[in-house]
């Protein structure tokens, strides 16, 4: 009986990582029109290195900085308004799309009762960041700073920086806008994030209206 319940528990914990899949161009194009997967690397950044080193990093915070994930994975997440030269405005093209984020640190995307793509996160409320890995591997992870409304939650995107001080390669969290600290440290890899979109909860996934 304990060797049952021992299988279930490992197929279990295997379902509840997906495995790296690699899109098709057209899957692709689809899974990028979706505001929080806006790509934002320059030539030369490697994408591969930083993934892999993302995923360290939210395995890690999973476990040390497990915190509470509030109304989270309650709601489903809609586009309300994204970021445009200073202002905010109505998304384009954001009709039946939707995020959610689920309490086993997964999430998934997708339009109406259509699945677009998948990943694994991670939330803290001590500090506010949330991370995240989609399964594709061509897309690119992303670091927001969550802020909350009673109706809203807004995602300030935040740049990835991996650095190293003389003592090992680390995640910067803070000191973004420091200039003399950075002067300090060496820095291995960055990925800039200027993506902000505003996510408004909603009971349910859209439908889509009859014809």
């Amino acid at each position: 009986m304990i060797r049952i319940l021992g299988f279930f528990a490992v197929l279990l914990l295997v379902s509840c990582e997906e495995k790296e899949v690699t899109s098709s161009p057209q899957e692709l194009r689809q899974k990028l029109s979706f505001h929080i997967n806006v790509q934002k690397a320059k030539d030369g950044d490697d994408i591969k290195y930083i993934r892999k080193f993302i995923k360290k990093v939210i395995k890690g915070r999973q476990k040390s900085l497990p915190g509470k994930l509030w109304d989270l994975p309650t709601f489903y997440l809609t586009p309300y308004g994204v970021a445009v030269n200073g202002g905010r405005a109505k998304p384009k093209g954001a009709d039946g799309m939707w995020y959610k984020f689920e309490s086993d640190y997964t999430y998934a995307y997708g339009r109406y009762d259509q699945v677009v793509g998948s990943g694994i996160y991670h939330y803290a409320d001590s500090d506010e960041f949330c991370v995240m890995l989609d399964n594709d591997s061509q897309v690119e992870p992303k670091l927001f700073k969550l802020l909350s409304s009673s109706e809203m939650f807004n995602f300030v995107g935040q740049p990835i920086m991996l650095i190293d001080d003389g003592k090992g390669e680390r995640m910067l969290w803070k000191n973004f806008a420091q200039d003399g600290f950075l002067e300090t440290v060496k820095i291995n890899h960055q990925l800039h994030n200027g993506s902000q979109i505003v996510m408004k909860m909603e009971p349910t996934r859209p439908v889509a209206s009859a014809q």
